[in-house]
């Protein structure tokens, strides 16, 4: 009797055997294929976030060029605060002087009628209140970041470098980039030197080379 069972015995644990393999395969492609297709999802979800990111990633870059500079000011003993109304003052009596350098007009970007369009300057190296009302040719000056110049195709704009003001002297290094949508964008590097006299800034030297 027992003999005659043996086979069948043998036969149901080689079926055992063999279910068990199956499923441990299965198993085991199910698990692939999860993994492949969280893989996608994750890749999507990156992909959607990047350019999101690196507007990001940009506007904090400017804001920690901007804090560095107002650190940079600070640290010096003749520096006025900028939170004071004459600082406010020198700034944008200053920042006039620049926009007034004689032969950099031409380059400014004018409407149909020949009038001159507002102004931009890009807030990066230097980084000015946002809030800061300066005029020229009765347009308010536009302040810009590094994306939005980039986003909204800003063909000219001011950048500056240096912006050191002290009681009675100041140093400003800035260049003016326009044509920039152009095949043969052009900028011009100037570097002045003022003087403050009964609060009247004055310019001193001017350097200006086309770049």
């Amino acid at each position: 009797m027992e003999k005659s069972l043996l086979p069948v015995v043998l036969k149901n644990v080689s079926q055992g055997r063999n279910a068990f393999r199956f499923q441990k395969k299965l198993k085991g492609l199910t698990f692939f294929t999860a993994t492949l297709l969280l893989m996608f999802f994750s890749f999507n979800t990156s992909a959607n976030n990047c350019g999101f990111l690196r507007q990001e990633f940009e506007s904090i870059n400017d804001k920690v060029d901007g804090y560095k500079f107002i650190s940079s000011l600070k640290g010096n003993d003749n520096f006025k605060s900028l939170d004071s109304q004459s600082s406010r003052a020198d700034t944008i009596s200053i920042l006039q002087k620049c926009f007034n350098v004689v032969g950099l007009s031409q380059y400014y970007p004018k409407n149909i009628n020949s009038n001159f369009k507002p102004l931009t300057i890009m807030q990066h190296a230097v980084s000015f209140s946002a809030n800061l009302v300066v005029l020229y040719a009765d347009n308010s000056i536009t302040f810009k970041n590094k994306a939005q110049i980039k986003d909204e195709n800003i063909d000219a704009y001011f950048y500056f470098n240096e912006f050191k003001i002290d009681q009675s002297t100041a140093k400003i290094e800035y260049s003016y980039h326009y044509d920039q949508n152009t095949s043969y964008p052009k900028s011009q590097m100037i570097t002045l030197e003022l003087t403050n006299s009964g609060n009247i800034w004055n310019v001193t030297s001017t350097k200006m080379e086309a770049r």
